[in-house]
């Protein structure tokens, strides 16, 4: 789907961005570089929390704040740049996800973005 609208598993219906942003596998794929530099900071401490400690229940702060951060990345993403991320993961769906043919998509994409590689 299209940013900004999906369809609910529970009760079937369409939701907006308002209620959070789009975590299709295409979304993630688009931002996971994204992601990866504005997140790095959180999902170290979560790693190290989980090497450190085999209680899955010590680390779920640690996980808290990765998803926080992975949503508000997928967030601005969809706000600051709606047409080039919406771009970027139609020509991936549309594409069998190869990345060699979204070039343009994805720089498009990751200027709106100020991410630079």
């Amino acid at each position: 789907r299209a940013c900004g609208w999906r369809r609910s598993r529970s009760v079937g219906r369409e939701t907006t961005m308002a209620e959070g942003p789009s975590t299709s596998s295409n979304a993630l794929l688009c931002a996971a570089p994204i992601i990866a530099d504005e997140c790095m900071a959180v999902n170290r401490a979560f790693v190290e929390c989980k090497q450190g400690d085999p209680n899955p229940n010590k680390c779920l702060g640690e996980g808290e704040k990765v998803t926080a951060c992975v949503l508000k990345t997928l967030r601005t993403a969809e706000e600051k740049c709606g047409p080039s991320f919406t771009g970027f993961q139609k020509c991936l769906h549309n594409r069998s996800r190869q990345f060699a043919d979204c070039v343009e998509q994805q720089a498009a994409f990751e200027k709106c973005m100020g991410y630079k590689r």
